[in-house]
């Protein structure tokens, strides 16, 4: 089973998104990948 969320900020010009997986073979375990994309027009690390 996965689930997949995403969440935008206009204020801050990102992007974040998890997706998260549960594998059904009966372990205790949870995948989660995240990503954050900058929006805006200027460079987050200077």
């Amino acid at each position: 089973m996965h689930h997949k969320l995403t969440r935008i900020s206009k204020e801050y010009h990102l992007k974040a998104q998890i997706t998260s997986f549960v594998p059904f073979t009966g372990e205790q375990a949870e995948v989660m990948k995240v990503t954050v994309e900058n929006t805006g027009r200027k460079d987050i690390l200077s």
